[in-house]
Formats: structure tokens, sequence, C-alpha cells
């Protein structure tokens, strides 16, 4: 198994049942992992790994493990591509600079750069309202 590999033998696996699975239960384990989204959405503390799991994985479960993650190994979770270091006019312009790189290894059609403009918009608007209802009541 990749799990016991990557960590030199040194875990005791046990498989368990997620219709069984409840506090007590977990309070038995350092570390619970699961290859079900549905379920680690409904116990937070539950680790989602792939059911084939990669480095990433690796990396995930060594960090909860020894609570401790080198700046190197949190790198290793982003594209090198993706990461941007200048100077830039206004937030607008970093906006589409990052979205053109996401653009270059996962073309969107531009949709990314239209739905975080939206969002930042809509963003500014409630902080204006906000700001508004916040004056008002101090008057």
């Amino acid at each position: 198994m990749q799990l016991q590999q990557w960590f030199n033998n040194t875990l005791t696996i046990d498989f368990l049942n997620i219709f069984k699975y409840n506090k007590d239960l977990a309070s038995k384990y350092s570390l619970v992992l699961s290859t079900e989204t549905k379920f680690v959405q409904q116990h937070p503390n539950v680790i989602l790994i792939d059911l084939f799991p990669t480095e990433n994985d690796r990396l995930k479960i060594k960090s909860a493990l020894t609570k401790n993650v080198k700046a190197e190994e949190i790198l290793n979770f982003f594209d090198p591509s993706l990461f941007f270091c200048g100077n830039v006019k206004n937030k607008d312009e970093l906006l589409k600079i990052l979205c053109a790189k996401v653009e270059k290894i996962c073309p969107t059609n531009n949709q990314l750069i239209k739905s975080v403009l939206i969002h930042e918009k809509k963003l500014i608007l409630i902080l204006e309202i906000n700001l508004l209802c916040h004056t008002l009541m101090n008057n």
C-alpha cells in the first residue's frame, strides 16, 4: 500500500465503515483519512485523499501527523508558472495577470476573469452598503 511505503511501515491502518463512524471512534485515531468527498464535508477533522494517493496527499498526511510543514513543501502544491512577482498599477491589473496565467494552464475562455471581476464588483457594493448603514446608524 502506498501509504505504508511513504511512511516506512510505521502507520497502523484500519479500514472503517463510514456508516458506523462517530466521535468516539474517531478519538481512537491520530488521523482519519477518506476518499469520500461527502464524508469529509460532514466530518471536518477527516482528511480527503485520492483513491490513488498523490504526492499532495503524502504532504497532507505528513503535515497532519507532524504538525510541521516546511515552506518548500507547501510550494509543491502550487504550479510555479502561476506565481507573479512584479509591479502593477492596481488590483485590476494584477487580477488580469494572474487570470491570464491560469488561462494558459486551464483555458476557461476568459470566464475566470469575468467571474472574478463580477465577484469584486459585488464585494465593493456590499462594502459600500455596510459603510452607508454604519454612517446612517451613527448620525
